[in-house]
This record gives C-alpha cells, structure tokens and sequence, in this order.
C-alpha cells in the first residue's frame, strides 16, 4: 500500500502523517494462475479494471510509485478516464512534453490529440499510456 509523509495541519498544530496515496486500493504481486486467492483474505471486493481486465502494473509504473511516495511535496491521485476535450500532457515518446487537448477517443485505446504548441493544431493519434490528464 504506497503511502506518502505528508504535514497536515489542525487548528492547534501542525503533524507528519503517513498518507495512503491511493484511498481503498491494496496492491498484490502475484502470479494471474492465483488471482482467485486474493478473495480469501476477506474484505476485498474486486481488482481494478482496466478495458474489462484486471489492472496490471509495469515494472516502470511500480518504479513511479515509489517515487511519488517518496517526494518532499504532497501527492494526490486523480482517477478517471481521459475524455474528449480534457487538456493532456504527453509523457513519453518523441512528443513527450507537449501541450493539447483530446479532440476524440476510438475503441482501440488511442487517443487523438490537438497540440497547440507547433504553432498550429496538428493532429496525432498516440497510445493512451504516452498521455496524462492534467487537473482543470
């Protein structure tokens, strides 16, 4: 469960408080043939989906984390989908560091971006894994 240290602070004074940085998500390593096992534990409702199946982590995603739990300033998670219309950021790739906003999405998980920052709206259709929402 990656947690963060994190200052929080009351009416009366100021704490360093450990902080769960993804709120009802426990990670599991584990081999898929023992998925089934996990339900034993008790109190686990489901695995994270992503396009209908079970969420899995990259060694570089895993990498990421711990990093974020690591930062010296406060770390919130922001879940949900990428929609047209919303401003990304592209993270990775030869395009990494440019600006847009997701004009449409297709079935395939690509997302077609405008990017503003050429001069003019090229488009480009990128892997969803090269792009992040950015808060609004």
């Amino acid at each position: 469960m990656p947690v963060q240290q994190q200052y929080h602070q009351w009416h009366d004074r100021k704490k360093l408080v450990e902080v769960v940085l993804f709120s009802s998500y426990v990670f599991v390593g584990i081999y898929p043939s023992d998925r089934s096992k996990v339900f034993k534990v008790g109190n686990v409702l489901r695995y994270v989906q992503f396009e209908g199946r079970p969420a899995v982590l990259s060694r570089q995603e895993i990498v990421a984390i711990h990093q974020l739990g690591a930062a010296d300033q406060p770390v919130e998670i922001i879940s949900g989908p990428i929609a047209t219309g919303d401003p990304i950021e592209i993270i990775a790739g030869k395009l990494k560091g440019l600006f847009g906003y997701v004009l449409a999405m297709n079935g395939t998980a690509r997302i077609l971006v405008s990017i503003p920052s050429l001069g003019c709206f090229a488009k480009v259709e990128l892997p969803r894994g090269e792009v992040r929402r950015l808060n609004q």
